[in-house]
């Protein structure tokens, strides 16, 4: 429909129906509306310093941070050298501003795959690790390579350098560590081959990874605990970039992590930690139910729309974008977040030859027999947009089918705009 206007179009749109990531739109439009698109998420370090050896352990304290690297912990560790410390009696890393609960509903736990990753309000690279393997000479081993460099992980396979490239990377959890088997064969000659797997320990990964960047600079460093905060001033902080630029991250990618790890941190923002997935979503609920969408008539299990027993209608998809725009810096938030077909993200390879292309912004989902696109399309400047929304489920076969609908739609509604 034609925004704040009439409806020009509509089939079955009142059908709840698997979201996918579209469920990504109510996450987005919650946390910016909540915590603001200038929030940033705060990584710092604890702990009271009288000379070069600490007097109390040093504590890494995450609010949930999704963008955390491993660029940021050893900036971190030079500065702490910097300072002039030379031996720390502990490491702690605190995670309590989230809950317990690593795995959202709807996510699968056993696989290696880094497409779904736990959460923790201490995570790093996205919670996965970096498996990169450069080929030899063809006929010999092939070096394999894990980072961030850490003893909570433990490499074992092989890999051999040979005609093709078929890399297995299989990750699971032995004792306290994570074992990365890593196996197949990488094409002779070539470039270095990289692959992820997911951490199944999201704290203890960024603790040793931490002590080892603490190590390199030449710090004597105690064990690591997990635990809450031991006390002592704030020293350094890092802090993430503005929450609206994560948000456009998010949705253009599609990110899972991201959506889930700022949904658990809206939780802890206006219900206190820890931030919980239950939290998070009541709280997206109250969003929902300002826009006219009643409790009861959709289903929200996380913030990604990454499987679980979601449902939304087109309608009520419709109808929370239509909702924004009576806040205009969230609706233009929401808009410049979402993937410009032909150009970004998840929609850079649709659309790049229609009249679509650089007019509709997007946010895809997909999962096995579901494909749906819901956004906005624009017309001559000043003229307001259509917001649109379009949910194919239970369909047999490749995506394409259910995507060339949607793109043969997405030219209909560009066309109409612009011969208004």
């Amino acid at each position: 429909k034609v925004l704040g206007g009439p409806v020009l179009f509509a089939r079955r749109g009142g059908q709840a129906l698997h979201p996918a990531s579209c469920v990504k739109l109510v996450t987005s439009a919650a946390a910016l509306r909540e915590m603001g698109a200038d929030f940033r998420f705060v990584t710092s370090l604890h702990g009271k310093a009288d000379g070069p050896v600490m007097a109390t352990p040093l504590t890494l304290v995450g609010q949930g941070d999704p963008s955390l690297t491993r660029d940021h912990l050893q900036q971190f560790a030079l500065a702490i050298k910097k300072k002039g410390i030379a031996e720390i009696p502990a490491l702690v890393v605190d995670e309590s501003h989230f809950d317990s609960k690593r795995w959202p509903p709807g996510f699968r736990h056993p696989s290696s795959s880094a497409y779904a990753t736990p959460t923790g309000a201490v995570s790093l690279d996205g919670n996965t690790v970096e498996v990169v393997v450069t080929p030899g000479v063809e006929g010999q081993r092939a070096a394999v390579a894990l980072l961030p460099p850490s003893d909570h992980l433990e490499l074992a396979g092989s890999v051999t350098s040979g005609a093709s490239t078929s890399v297995v990377v299989q990750a699971t959890r032995v004792g306290d560590k994570l074992r990365v088997q890593v196996s197949g064969t990488v094409k002779a000659g070539g470039p270095p081959e990289r692959r992820w797997a997911r951490v199944l320990d999201p704290a203890r990964y960024a603790g040793e990874s931490f002590r080892r960047y603490l190590e390199g600079a030449g710090i004597k460093v105690g064990p690591l605990r997990l635990g809450s905060r031991s006390g002592g001033p704030e020293l350094l902080r890092h802090q993430s970039k503005p929450l609206s630029e994560l948000v456009t991250h998010m949705n253009r990618t599609s990110d899972n992590f991201y959506a889930e790890q700022i949904l658990k941190a809206l939780a802890a923002r206006k219900s206190g930690p820890p931030g919980s997935t239950e939290k998070g979503i009541r709280i997206a609920e109250g969003l929902l139910g300002r826009s006219g969408i009643r409790r009861g008539t959709y289903r929200m299990e996380n913030g990604s729309g990454l499987l679980g027993n979601q449902r939304f209608s087109p309608k009520q998809l419709v109808q929370l974008l239509e909702r924004l725009h009576t806040l205009p810096w969230l609706f233009q938030a929401i808009r410049d977040s979402l993937a410009v077909a032909g150009q970004q993200g998840t929609m850079a390879k649709r659309l790049g030859s229609t009249a679509a292309a650089g007019r509709l912004r997007g946010k895809t989902g997909t999962l096995k027999g579901v494909s749906c696109l819901a956004g906005f399309v624009d017309g001559p400047p000043g003229r307001p947009p259509i917001v649109f929304a379009m949910l194919h489920n239970g369909f047999q076969g490749p995506q394409a089918r259910s995507r060339t609908v949607q793109d043969q739609m997405a030219e209909a509604m560009a066309r109409y705009m612009m011969g208004r």
